[in-house]
């Protein structure tokens, strides 16, 4: 199959030329190309086609692939930044210059050996179905079973402090795995957030699988056993960094006495118990292997959590081991154990407290049987107690929850029977079922909140925040958004921008942008900023657009400072020019990370707006943009070497933007190839980078492909095609395309000749400084061809052109100062600037310049220097040169 990057979807290979792919949902507006990644659609041993990135870390690069048949899968690249490049045929190259030049070497070979054992452990269902090894482009490929689900980092990332009743879903499953590694001898895998996926996806994590076993980890980063941790201390450090948002202290501050501090009172002692364990400093303190931690953590991984949808309140009794039991037991028969054992005032607390948890119990039960099958909601609020789970148990038939009720109902009596005020309870719970109904609904709203909280709010940009995906239906968003919800106001929006899952309706999306922005959510006034600077469901108004720009910029959202620095860069919005205004805004967003900013942050230091020129910071700015693949940041980063003439840098600035289809880039990469710099000239290849930016509407390069076929340089000699891409150029605004589509007009060359035109293209391409349209324009007007003859004209534009350097509108503007034409006769005017052109090679002002000096007029008398100058030009071939050596008496 041959895939186009905008004609199929880079994450599943349908068909598919919108931004959000109708077959899996992929939004390719929120993917962004880097430079060190392969090109979407890159084929590697023949048969395996890359897709978009999933994953990367300091070893490699994880793609989405399909195989030639219709396969999807999963493919990682040894690609080892700190010890590697790749150039622009997608060869990747060891780095010259490193502290450890045999790392790269030394990486790959573990990473061949890798792929072996990762093959020997196919057994084992926690590591993902190795499929096939290739080595190309300078490196090896690992091509693997696509797993449907995420990394665990994704899910991090939407939630970082994760409960322990999630972490739940998933510790379990890889400790088997663990074990089995354990077993066959691999006692330190890579156990970082990348590294594990989660089937199901992050909502509905199901059995982990490790990508990648952790060798050519430890060999590219040259990790000793102490640094790399055995499989309990990086376990540990997973399990903390999961359940606190953060990493635990480094091994060397855990040396030093750095405590452990846990966020929340609440989480389950077996299981921080078991992460201090494993983070122990002395290895003999840790468990002895991961059979011996899932004995620690045993009790956590098998107890039933509460049930409960709410908490509820503690009432401790005289014993704590009893009031610990009461919260977590799992049965009537149990309570009246425990019950039996200790004094009647603890049993009546005790007893309390159960009859609270089981009607709670029993009210969940009910409501998940009259719901089955339950809709997950995704995950729980950070609000919640940590020790409060919201797993449920759809598998239960409804004879099993009329079993459970049973045992409510007759518990309770039993529990009335010893004291504990049961039928009380029970009739509380009765009450509780009658309100059965209103607390159902008030539940559907409140998981939709979360859900928008956790699922649909979108990443920064600078607009389009909403354009993210919509549900089959939009009832609960609605009601959100109805009941003033800000995110639900945006997100709705959002969709009647787009019309996904609505009829488009620009004027209703900016109405619920507006409510959310005037609450004060930043994305939503960045989007409202958007909608009035385009003027898409609101009267245009750049005044306005400004105002709710520089709202969200206020609260730190890098696009929209971003934004406000365009406006004060470019004037607009009420505001006037303010580079240095600018600047500051820029600078705000690109300390944030947000590449544009960090391009037009170099590009100020670059032009010297808004501050003084400044190199070193330019590039160190623009560096940074482009190691984010940004690729306005590599063009301007490639032009700035350019300049420099440092045209190796600028090769390597330009290639992987071009390669990527920028057309300012593959401009630049053509003048590279066009003029020989640091490459050697080659017409074909620049013919060929001009094409492809002359096709996406990039004038100037209309303009270059043009003069190649007008010269035939690297392409058929061909005038029609010539005058073609100089009028795509023209009517474009391009000056340079205007002047030489009135010079074809002129010459009758490509199309059919034609005064007229020919003035009228010079007059567009004269105004905005274009010198070949300047000094043609000027000639027009001193023969009077196409417009009535004036001298005054003449004079006026061949002295422009003559300002900026061209050396024939100097010697014509001396014909115009030696023979007054349109200005006052001044033979010293006519000698100076008869003498700027001769200086340049140019034939006719070197006789113009020698007869002067040879009749004395407007320079000294000097024969020596009129012959110098008339053989100047004799040796061009001028003729009149050479009849002024003759009358000299010279031969």
């Amino acid at each position: 199959m041959n895939y186009a990057a905008h004609s199929h979807c880079p994450n599943c290979f349908q068909p598919s030329t919108q931004a959000i792919c109708a077959s899996c949902g992929f939004d390719r507006a929120t993917y962004v190309e880097e430079a060190l990644h392969l090109p979407l659609f890159s084929v590697v041993g023949g048969q395996y086609t890359l897709g978009r990135v999933v994953a990367a870390d300091a070893v490699g690069i994880v793609y989405t692939a399909q195989k030639t048949g219709g396969a999807i899968l999963t493919v990682r690249e040894y690609y080892p930044e700190p010890l590697a490049v790749r150039t622009r045929t997608g060869t990747v190259m060891p780095k010259s210059g490193t502290a450890r030049p045999q790392g790269f070497a030394q990486g790959y070979q573990h990473f061949i050996d890798e792929a072996r054992l990762l093959n020997s452990c196919q057994p084992l269902p926690g590591i993902v179905r190795f499929v096939d090894l290739v080595e190309q482009y300078g490196t090896a490929y690992w091509v693997m079973d696509s797993i449907d689900g995420c990394p665990l980092q994704d899910a991090w990332h939407q939630q970082p402090k994760q409960p322990a009743s999630y972490l739940k879903l998933w510790l379990k499953p890889l400790l088997d795995t663990l074990e089995q590694l354990q077993q066959r001898g691999i006692h330190s895998p890579d156990l970082t957030l990348h590294n594990i996926f989660l089937r199901g996806g992050a909502k509905k994590p199901q059995d982990p699988v490790l990508m990648d076993l952790g060798l050519t980890r430890q060999s590219v980063l040259d990790l000793d056993a102490a640094q790399a941790g055995d499989g309990l201390y990086t376990l540990g450090a997973l399990l903390f960094q999961c359940l606190n948002g953060t990493p635990p202290p480094s091994f060397a501050q855990c040396r030093q006495g750095v405590p452990l501090t846990f966020v929340g009172s609440h989480l389950d002692p077996y299981l921080k118990t078991a992460i201090e364990r494993c983070l122990m400093v002395t290895a003999t303190d840790r468990p002895a292997d991961i059979s011996a931690l899932k004995t620690l953590l045993a009790p956590f991984l098998n107890a039933r959590p509460p049930v409960t949808p709410v908490a509820v309140a503690e009432k401790k009794t005289d014993d704590p081991a009893l009031w610990q039991h009461t919260r977590n037991a799992d049965s009537i028969e149990a309570y009246q154990a425990y019950l039996q054992a200790y004094p009647a005032s603890a049993k009546k607390e005790a007893a309390e407290e159960a009859m609270k948890r089981l009607k709670l119990e029993a009210e969940l039960k009910l409501r998940q049987w009259q719901e089955a099958p339950r809709k997950d909601d995704g995950f729980i609020d950070d609000a919640a107690e940590e020790d409060e789970d919201d797993e449920d148990y759809d598998d239960e038939k409804p004879t099993n929850l009329f079993v459970q009720l049973l045992k409510v109902i007759f518990g309770g009596l039993l529990l009335a029977a010893i004291g504990a005020g049961g039928w009380a309870a029970y009739q509380g719970y009765l009450d509780m079922q009658q309100k059965h109904q209103g607390q159902e609904e008030e539940q559907k709203v409140r998981s939709a909140e979360q859900e928008l909280t956790a699922t649909y709010l979108p990443k920064d940009n600078a607009n389009g925040f909403y354009q993210s995906r919509c549900p089959d239906g939009l009832e609960l968003w609605q009601k959100l958004a109805d009941a003033n919800n800000a995110t639900a106001q945006a997100l709705l929006s959002g969709c009647y921008l787009y019309g996904q899952a609505v009829p488009e309706d620009k004027a209703l999306a900016a109405q619920w942008l507006r409510k959310a922005a005037d609450q004060g959510l930043a994305r939503a006034q960045a989007e409202l900023a958007g909608l009035y600077a385009l003027g898409q469901g609101v009267t245009a108004n750049p005044v306005l657009a400004l105002q709710w720009y520089r709202k969200a910029a206020d609260q730190g959202l890098a696009g929209a400072q971003f934004n406000v620095g365009q406006m004060y860069a470019s004037g607009s919005g009420g505001v006037a020019v303010n580079d240095r205004e600018a600047l500051e805004w820029f600078r705000k967003a690109a300390e944030q990370g947000y590449a544009p900013a960090q391009t037009s942050v170099g590009l100020a230091y670059e032009q010297g707006k808004g501050t003084a020129p400044d190199r070193p910071k330019s590039l160190e700015w623009l560096q940074k943009a482009a190691g984010q693949g940004d690729l306005r940041g590599l063009t301007a980063l490639g032009y700035s070497y350019k300049k420099a003439g440092d045209f190796a840098q600028a090769q390597a600035a330009f290639s992987p933007a071009a390669e990527r289809n920028y057309p300012d880039a593959q401009f630049g990469l053509a003048l590279l190839y066009q003029f020989g710099s640091g490459v050697k000239q080659d017409f074909a290849q620049a013919a060929q980078w001009f094409r492809k930016a002359a096709e996406q509407g990039h004038a100037p390069s209309q303009y270059y492909l043009g003069n190649l076929y007008e010269l035939g340089n690297g392409v058929g000699l061909d005038l029609a095609q010539a005058v073609d891409w100089y009028k795509k150029a023209a009517t474009q605004g391009d000056p340079e395309g205007q002047a030489r589509l009135g010079y074809m007009f002129a010459n009758g060359k490509g199309i059919a000749q034609d005064d007229q035109q020919a003035v009228e293209w010079y007059k567009k391409a004269a105004t905005q400084g274009s010198i070949l349209g300047q000094v043609s324009l000027g000639y027009m007007y001193d023969v009077g061809r196409g417009i009535s003859q004036d001298y005054q004209q003449a004079f006026k534009w061949y002295k422009k052109a003559a300002e900026q350097g061209l050396a024939s509108a100097q010697g014509n503007l001396g014909v115009q100062y030696q023979f007054g034409k349109g200005v006052e006769q001044d033979y010293q005017q006519a000698a100076y600037w008869y003498g700027k052109a001769a200086t340049q090679g140019y034939a006719p002002a070197q006789t113009h310049l020698a007869y002067l000096y040879a009749s004395g007029k407007g320079v000294g008398q000097d024969l020596q220097q009129a012959i110098a100058w008339y053989q100047k030009a004799a040796a061009q071939g001028d003729a009149d040169a050479q009849k002024g050596l003759q009358a000299l008496g010279v031969q």
